[in-house]
């Protein structure tokens, strides 16, 4: 699929001006070369040239994942490459772009989806020489539609419609020592909408909606003479890409039914922004979201409905040695700001507000170093985890924790079993006794649950300095020892 995808983008896109010429049939050869590194197979049935230019029709590109079962197609219309003056050339699309995927996992499929990407008032022009190419190109409107989509294994018919409006882009594409490609596009907003449904037992999914403001850069940089990405070895040396996409509000209504009932709901964000880097040595990603809402209603006691402030992740990881960095580093950070349900959920076991109603909040922080095993030829291994920060607010409670932890004994990356560790983390608990105690007098707690939770207390804690708030230390030690609080559960 990523193949695929970039192979659209080659032909709808592949862009700082510079002050040269270039001819449709150096374009084309360039363009040729790139078909050859993204597609597997590319069909040509006609090729014109022109007084003024080249025609190109039947033009269609195979583009296959065999390991994965899937198989994909992209047909052209006839793609006309215009001279004009000044050195530059014009490019136009004679119709709509076919989209054909089949996918034969046994999951799903044979999965089959058959789609088109139609342009109105599209504009594309190339410019530059053929080492340094820019591309400037517009369109009042671009859709997307996926107008058959089945997966016979998993029941499923569906349809997807995408509609982005005023969109404008440009992109360079510069051949030296390495070859560099980037891109910049953005639309006023997308419109989507999609159905699926399971024809035997009658479910159906929908959902409708609008982003505003969708804005696309990407760069990435590759040995000369690939197309950045298109290869099978996307991390080799030399080779790196960063990506972000922003968008603006988003506001997506659904709805669903099967055989218990139906239900009807909305999201909407004030904003997002995701980023993605890779060099050939280490991945980064970030996602920060911002002002959401959720609603929910239909086959349910009442309705429900929540807030939530911010949503952030922020991760570092590296994917292959480096010899300057003889023990890397790793990090992962989440956050779960400020969620709030409605008053009318908290009605249903707290009618007397006996609970703290204020928002719920969840962040993560963790580091550590590792190693390449086997010399620097193996897969990651993990050496040291650091817990710089555990928070959890709810309830009117709050834990907190730190810790610091390394890994003991042979390390195995493939073998998904927790390896032995060897460290100490502390946790801080307030207010947890006092919630416990509200929710025993509401009724949410039976007696003989509470005297358990705080008999589970009472062993797994001790009192704090401060004597309101309730510690717990966790040691292990290197010959397999546990201890909580200076007590050795094993």
């Amino acid at each position: 699929m990523r193949r695929f995808l970039l192979s659209s983008a080659l032909l709808i896109g592949t862009t700082a001006p510079v002050f040269a010429d270039i001819t449709p049939e150096q374009l084309w050869a360039r363009w040729a070369e790139d078909m050859k590194s993204v597609a597997d197979t590319v069909v040509l049935s006609q090729f014109n040239l022109l007084e003024d230019g080249i025609l190109v029709e039947g033009l269609t590109l195979g583009l296959g994942a065999p390991e994965d079962g899937v198989m994909a197609s992209l047909a052209y219309p006839p793609l006309k490459l215009t001279q004009r003056a000044g050195g530059s050339v014009d490019i136009s699309l004679g119709g709509p772009v076919a989209i054909s995927v089949v996918e034969t996992s046994d999951d799903t499929g044979p999965l089959r989806i058959v789609g088109e990407i139609v342009t109105s008032g599209f504009s594309m022009i190339a410019s530059g020489d053929i080492n340094d190419l820019s591309y400037a190109y517009d369109a009042e409107t671009v859709d997307f539609s996926a107008n058959a989509i089945t997966a016979e294994n998993a029941g499923v018919n569906g349809t997807i419609r995408a509609q982005a409006t005023n969109v404008e882009g440009n992109s360079t594409d510069k051949t030296g020592d390495l070859r560099a490609v980037s891109q910049s596009i953005s639309a006023d907003g997308v419109a989507i909408s999609a159905r699926f449904s399971d024809p035997t037992s009658g479910g159906a999914f929908d959902v409708n909606g609008r982003i505003q403001e969708p804005q696309f850069t990407g760069s990435s940089t590759s040995a000369a003479g690939t197309y950045p990405l298109a290869s099978q070895a996307p991390f080799a040396p030399q080779s790196s890409f960063e990506t972000t996409y922003n968008t603006g509000l988003t506001d997506l209504a659904f709805s669903a039914q099967d055989g218990t009932g139906s239900w009807t709901g909305t999201v909407r964000q004030a904003q997002s922004s995701t980023r993605a880097a890779s060099s050939a040595t280490r991945v980064e990603y970030s996602q920060d979201a911002s002002d959401m809402t959720f609603t929910l209603a239909g086959a349910l006691p009442l309705p429900i409905s929540a807030t939530l402030d911010e949503v952030r992740v922020k991760g570092s990881a590296p994917i292959a040695f480096d010899p300057t960095e003889p023990e890397p580093d790793y990090a992962l950070e989440a956050v779960l700001a400020g969620l709030k349900i409605n008053e009318s959920v908290w009605s249903i076991f707290d009618p007397q507000g006996g609970l703290g109603r204020s928002a719920a909040t969840i962040s993560v922080s963790i580091s550590g170093t590792g190693e390449f095993t086997n010399g620097g030829r193996g897969p990651f291994a993990p050496k040291t985890a650091r817990l710089n920060d555990l928070t959890l607010t709810a309830l009117g409670a709050t834990a907190t924790g730190q810790g610091d932890m390394r890994f003991v004994g042979p390390q195995n990356p493939i073998d998904l079993t927790m390896p032995a560790m060897a460290g100490k983390a502390e946790f801080t608990f307030s207010g947890v006794t006092e919630v416990m105690s509200t929710m025993a007098q509401l009724g949410i707690l039976a007696p003989e649950q509470l005297f358990g939770a705080q008999m589970m207390m009472g062993f797994f804690t001790r009192p704090a300095e401060n004597g309101t708030d309730l510690q717990t230390t966790i040691e292990m030690r290197e010959n397999g020892e546990q201890y909580i609080n200076g007590q050795r559960v094993r």
